[in-house]
């Protein structure tokens, strides 16, 4: 097996090409009360936790055609057959790999299937804490015989990769909160009383992962008491602390979308950052019919954030829950 390992950056001419042919190919998705979807190359999807085991997964070629394959080929100056595409799993946390296709590019057509759904899987397709990436290449099969400046030669050498990943739905909400220390009071100017802070810094949409520009914290003493005990009032406290800081980045979210165009709208809708997707997840499990196309999302996200807000606050049967803590049973009815 040639080595699939991610290579140093070479300065190799005439790749653009084979680069942007790979840019085309999307990843196919099937699950359960999920309508097919698929995703562009660099982009990511969040399923819940028992939905990473499940999904049917496929890479479709359905824009490769014979002319730009061989467009694309002849400016590399390699031969057509000596180019392979390769389909790789990587569970990083776990540190497994697995190759599931490798066949000359010449034969690519239609699309290649990675799992079905529900089907029988490799180990790098199990991890359902931490996700995995589903890579595609396109690679150098053999060793060519005559040396060429700024040409690749050795068997093994990635000519284009991309990406796809597959995470899931944090627990809860999907944003994990911090103890909300002094310090952190001190460093943001916040009253002693403060119960829940959402810090959000410029560039949300363009953030990979959603950590990187958003923090959310919870008063200190608060945070110990449900970090350290497990009952069903612990349980809707942290979801109606969740749903308060979703809805605050809902409002964070459209500020950073006020000045969007339409246009703007149609190529964030190609590839969801990742906190409108964390949003867009929350709105389609209630259905919110308006709601569920992407771009639909976006639009009321920029020009109506209040309604995006007052869909979400019944994620996760929230009224349900709210009514089964408010509502006196009929013993304290009687005692009345």
């Amino acid at each position: 097996m040639a080595n699939t390992e991610r290579p140093s950056v070479k300065p190799f001419a005439g790749l653009e090409l084979l680069q942007k042919l790979l840019n085309q190919v999307q990843l196919e998705l099937r699950s359960k009360g999920l309508d097919v979807k698929r995703i562009e190359a660099g982009s990511g999807f969040r399923a819940e936790h028992q939905e990473i085991r499940e999904l049917g997964l496929a890479l479709t070629f359905d824009s490769w055609d014979s002319e730009a394959i061989a467009k694309a080929v002849d400016d590399s100056g390699l031969p057509l057959e000596d180019i392979e595409v390769v389909v790789i799993s990587d569970a990083q946390f776990l540190r497994n790999r697995f190759v599931h296709s490798r066949i000359p590019m010449v034969s690519v057509k239609g699309s290649l299937p990675i799992a079905a759904q529900d089907g029988k899987r490799p180990e790098s397709l199990e991890d359902r804490r931490h996700g995995f990436d589903i890579i595609c290449q396109i690679l150098l099969a053999r060793d060519q015989s005559i040396a060429v400046p700024l040409r690749p030669k050795q068997a093994g050498t990635i000519l284009a990769e991309i990406d796809f990943s597959i995470k899931p739905v944090p627990n809860g909400i999907g944003l994990n909160p911090k103890p909300l220390t002094n310090e952190i009071k001190a460093k943001f100017g916040l009253s002693t009383k403060t119960e829940l802070f959402v810090n959000a810094e410029p560039g949300l949409l363009e953030a990979r992962e959603i950590q990187d520009n958003i923090q959310v914290y919870i008063h200190e003493d608060i945070y110990r008491l449900v970090s350290t005990q497990r009952n069903k009032l612990v349980s809707k406290y942290l979801l109606a602390a969740g749903l308060n800081a979703l809805e605050q980045v809902v409002y964070l979210v459209s500020a950073e979308l006020k000045d969007a165009s339409e246009s703007d709208l149609e190529e964030y809708a190609k590839n969801l950052p990742p906190i409108v997707s964390l949003i867009h997840f929350h709105v389609d499990a209630l259905k919110q019919v308006d709601l569920r196309e992407e771009a639909k999302l976006l639009a009321a996200l920029r020009d109506h954030p209040s309604k995006v807000a007052a869909v979400l606050s019944g994620t996760r049967s929230n009224v349900v829950s709210w009514l089964s803590v408010l509502s006196p049973d009929d013993e304290e009815n009687d005692a009345e």
